[in-house]
């Protein structure tokens, strides 16, 4: 899997390299952490990781490396981050742990040097300290920073194209934030033998994989997703369509007219002024309902409007109008 990642990294760099605008700060950050992670898992790959060690050698220096830029990774990774939410700055001092996490690394590799000479195994004390060191400062940078981030960043955007890559690129951080929880809480576990030094996270691979699927499909073309995100939208529309459509015929059989007519074209081809229709047939009944002896129809009409002087424009009303049908 990680010779999976390395050659998606070393793919997406030379695919954007050309398209880094060099004027943003937020753009220049997020290709050094692609650029960071994709030498992280490089020096992870058995290939490079046996000429390193080989031509240097000094056993385990691939490993160091690896995690080295993981988090120099994670450093660059939290600049961007922090650029879409002012709120989490007081969360900086974090970055500032990274040459101290850095320099922990190097001692704990210097000092099991001689148990990693003798024996090379990821259960070996000295590189799950390693490890532990360089798994947990990214876990405090994804879920104290990253996710909280994005998902601020989700939540304000309006353009549906661009949320659903903020989604896509939210989705790989959630991922991460669970990879790296877990292998932080095992790890020590493992140390400490409350867990054996066999045990097994078996669904790391499942996990890498989706956060590298995820990632790419946070790097679709524009136009396909404005394409997908018209899709959504019908989707969506349509199905308002329905919500619509239950509490108008109710309007209608209180009242015992008859139902406002959508023709199957309209309601597929121009959704939203279909919905616009059942909107206005619905409040346009709220007079005849207030007249009318029935208990249900007079409390229907005072709920509607309540309905209309809470919401202050169209899209609100018709989002609570939505919520009555279901209720």
């Amino acid at each position: 899997m990680n010779d999976v990642a390395a050659l998606v990294g070393w793919a997406m760099i030379l695919w954007r390299l050309p398209r880094v605008q060099l004027h943003s700060a937020h753009a220049l950050y997020t290709f050094a952490t692609l650029v960071f992670f994709t030498l992280a898992a490089t020096f992870s790959t058995p290939v490079v990781e046996d000429w390193v060690e080989g031509s240097t050698g000094l056993v385990a220096i691939s490993l160091v490396a690896e995690y080295l830029f993981a988090i120099a990774a994670a450093v660059v990774w939290a600049l961007s981050c922090l650029s879409l939410d002012a709120s989490l700055r007081p969360r900086s001092w974090l970055l500032w742990l990274a040459p101290v996490v850095s320099i922990a690394i190097l001692a704990v590799w210097w000092l099991f040097l001689p148990e990693m000479t003798v024996t090379r195994s990821p259960t070996a004390n000295g590189e799950m300290l390693v490890t532990t060191l360089a798994q947990g400062y990214a876990f405090a940078i994804v879920a104290t920073i990253a996710v909280p981030a994005l998902s601020h960043r989700v939540k304000n955007e309006r353009a549906l194209p661009i949320r659903l890559r903020l989604l896509c690129i939210l989705a790989t951080q959630v991922i991460l934030a669970v990879w790296l929880g877990s292998r932080v809480t095992i790890g020590p576990l493992v140390l400490i033998e409350v867990l054996p030094r066999t045990y097994s996270f078996s669904y790391v691979n499942v996990l890498i994989g989706l956060m590298i699927l995820a990632y790419i499909a946070s790097l679709l073309p524009p136009a396909l997703l404005v394409s997908l995100a018209r899709q959504m939208a019908r989707v969506r529309d349509l199905l308002t369509l329905g919500r619509l459509r239950r509490i108008e015929r109710l309007t209608a059989a209180l009242l015992k007219a008859p139902p406002i007519q959508v023709p199957p074209a309209e309601a597929w081809n121009t959704p939203d002024y279909a919905n616009y229709r059942l909107a206005i047939a619905i409040l346009d009944r709220r007079k005849a309902l207030k007249a009318s002896s029935s208990q249900v129809a007079q409390q229907l009409a005072r709920r509607l409007d309540q309905l209309v002087a809470q919401s202050p424009g169209y899209f609100e009303l018709l989002h609570k109008l939505q919520r009555l049908s279901t209720q």
